[in-house]
């Protein structure tokens, strides 16, 4: 697996975010077929729902700083996805493909809107090592040591275990009242008072 570097400072901050589901309608109160209200977003319109998300990327994450996706960008007309990633301010974005980015996947023209795109990634923050999936892991590398594990797909309906945590917009909207992302300075803070959960032979 590919370890990228990253820097994380005051010039430069590195940002996560995961499943916007943008042009979702299930997802969205307006036209959902949906019952369970844990389940969806409580917008008036798909286009209220998708401004909200955007805007709340250009709120924090700036133009030279870093955003990585882990997954579910869009989950309507995939071929607007060149459209969506125009409206943030942000260029420099890496995807980690998520179960509904198949059209990114099978796409040259759309990977090369991204800095980078993975199936899964560790990056190396300050001389620490994140592993990053779409899917929640019990175990990953160095997870036994105090590793850190950040991923999607769940849309903060698991635990999180150890020193991992769901950065997906609707587990950061439990935990901050707001559509956003997550910076790795907050994840830092938030990791730094967790300890570390060992289940296998490593204990």
């Amino acid at each position: 697996m590919e370890t990228l570097k990253i820097i994380s400072n005051k010039e430069s901050k590195l940002w996560f975010t995961s499943d916007l589901h943008l042009q979702h309608k299930n997802i969205c109160y307006s036209t959902t077929r949906w019952t369970d209200e844990e389940n969806f977003r409580k917008f008036d319109t798909i286009e209220k729902m998708d401004s909200c998300i955007i805007d709340g990327i250009n709120k924090y994450v700036k133009q030279d700083d870093t955003l990585i996706i882990l997954g579910d960008i869009i989950f309507g007309e995939k071929s607007n996805i060149s459209k969506i990633l125009d409206r943030i301010i942000c260029k420099n974005i890496y995807l980690i493909f998520g179960n509904h980015d198949d059209i990114i996947q099978k796409s040259e023209d759309l990977k090369s809107l991204f800095k980078g795109c993975y199936d899964n990634l560790e990056i190396l923050v300050n001389k620490k090592l994140i592993f990053l999936s779409h899917y929640s892991h019990r175990v990953w590398k160095g997870s036994h040591k105090g590793n850190i594990h950040l991923y999607g797909h769940s849309h903060g309906n698991i635990k999180d275990y150890g020193k991992s945590m769901d950065v997906g917009v609707d587990a950061i909207y439990k935990k901050f009242g707001e559509y956003r992302p997550i910076s790795y300075d907050e994840i830092i803070q938030i990791m730094d008072k967790i300890k570390i959960e060992i289940i296998d032979h490593h204990k």
